[in-house]
């Protein structure tokens, strides 16, 4: 079942509370993508998977479809309509220009393979050796799929790291935030539920990133950040991310909204924590649509959805790399 009786269930629930039925039936068929600005609450609710045809007697007694299969260029979220507007504009030129680098981040090293707490910082989740081997068959994959890129891993995960332009030993031109067309973020992110839609991403000795760390970047080149391994968020954040938010009119805020503002077309988050190896095999998919089909990211992303929904085991099984058939 998908997405599963449990939070097909829930979400069931949120679209007859939505009236969701009602409102498709204002939307032109032809119309083929839809844009949520979220309020509240809703911001941490998978709008695009809510069923569809929802029998009144029975909640998860549906026709199979989900709210995404309507839209065939895909379901998106924006902070606000001044933001959607904001990325509209960018978009019009990197919409489809291709991906050809990529900054990928990898588990960062953790002092004596324990996590350090900080002030108003969920800890950091240590994992285990096979979840590790995972992450690093993952960037090492991801890694195979560009012309160019720069893997930070281990100690390499700090934020200076991120916007370093020359190796100090070599003198060699590297792989910047100021240059690269993609991030992807194979490391945990941390959400402080008490703070709203604040994002701390992790680094090396239990620091983490944050939205005044990305604050100063600038991202014109980049076509797109993924965070693979977020948890659910909800309401408003302190700080820098607050004017932010404010001034966009939205609730987002934190790392994502930071990243928009410093020049990011799209940012790719999940809503929860996702298991390794699937997680493995929808980025490598989403990626694939991406640059050998031309998709754009939103396309991409209701394809790849649809796709892994779909899939038999035998196609699950070999979108595996042949690396990750090692691990027990």
């Amino acid at each position: 079942e998908f997405p599963g009786k449990e939070n097909g269930e829930q979400l069931a629930r949120v679209a007859r509370a939505l009236r969701i039925e009602a409102v498709l039936t204002a939307v032109p068929r032809d119309i083929n993508r839809l844009v949520f600005v979220p309020h509240g609450c809703l911001c941490g609710v998978p709008l695009h998977a809510m069923p569809l045809g929802v029998d009144a007697d029975s909640i998860y007694k549906y026709n199979g479809q989900m709210l995404l299969d309507r839209f065939s260029l895909g379901v998106i979220y924006s902070p606000s309509i001044h933001m959607l507007s904001w990325c509209r504009d960018k978009d019009i030129e990197t919409r489809f220009a291709p991906i050809l680098n990529a900054i990928i981040v990898g588990q960062p090293k953790q002092e004596d393979d324990q996590a350090v707490d900080e002030v108003g910082v969920e800890p950091v989740e240590v994992i285990g050796e096979d979840a590790v081997d995972v992450l690093d068959i993952e960037t090492k994959t991801l890694r195979n799929l560009f012309s160019r890129t720069r893997v930070l891993h281990n100690h390499e995960v700090t934020l200076s790291k991120f916007s370093q332009e020359t190796d100090h030993k070599t003198g060699a031109k590297l792989l910047s935030t100021r240059d690269t067309n993609l991030v992807h973020f194979a490391n945990s992110c941390l959400t402080n539920l008490d703070q709203g839609m604040e994002f701390a991403l992790e680094l090396c000795g239990g620091k983490t990133l944050g939205a005044a760390d990305v604050a100063s970047w600038s991202m014109p080149k980049c076509r797109l950040v993924t965070i693979a391994s977020n948890s659910q968020l909800r309401g408003a954040s302190p700080g820098v991310a607050v004017g932010m938010a404010t001034f966009f009119g939205g609730e987002y805020a934190g790392v994502p909204l930071g990243m928009l503002v410093n020049g990011v077309s799209c940012v790719a988050t999940t809503f929860w924590k996702i298991e390794n190896e699937s997680r493995l095999v929808f980025w490598n998919h989403f990626y694939d649509l991406i640059i050998k089909e031309g998709m754009d990211v939103a396309q991409a992303m209701r394809t790849t959805m649809l796709w892994l929904r779909e899939a038999t085991e035998l196609e699950y099984i070999s979108a595996f790399p042949k690396d990750l058939q090692s691990l027990e």
